[in-house]
């Protein structure tokens, strides 16, 4: 699948974390506005957590209601140009942690490059024209 995106609208400020950017991003062949996370995910061996785009398919599987359409979900590849292997994108500074220059790194893990799009775009609060328009937005969530 093929979105165009622009700049984006979140982005860290820092450079320490998951470095996770939000694009508002169209879909050429749907034609559909869409939001596109991007965002390096844990994913060490021992860990049992489900991805965001599981978690999108077992809320609307349970029929929750108020949530956005989850488009396409997955980890991020990149395709050798010689052998055309393809594997995921993930980090290698943990794989340094024991070296003596690497000081102490707080929270450094393995991380997948990891992207999800989901339909349906929010809102900042500071757009809303009410507070009964913000009041109705959070009962919505509390219904789910």
């Amino acid at each position: 699948r093929y979105f165009i995106a622009g700049r984006p609208v979140v982005y860290p400020r820092v450079a320490c974390g998951r470095s996770t950017f939000g694009y508002i991003a169209y879909e050429e062949e749907t034609q559909y506005v869409v939001w596109l996370k991007d965002t390096w995910r844990r994913s060490e061996a021992n860990l049992d957590t489900d991805t965001e785009g599981e978690i999108y398919r077992i809320l609307h599987k349970a029929d929750v209601r108020h949530i956005p359409k989850l488009v396409c979900a997955g980890d991020v590849y990149s395709t050798e140009i010689v052998t055309g292997s393809s594997s995921p994108q993930t980090t290698v500074a943990q794989d340094y942690l024991e070296e003596s220059w690497a000081g102490s790194p707080a929270g450094v893990g393995h991380h997948t490059h990891y992207r999800h799009i989901v339909r349906g775009i929010g809102r900042p609060l500071t757009t809303f024209s009410s507070p009964e328009e913000v009041i109705a937005a959070a009962a919505d969530v509390q219904i789910g």
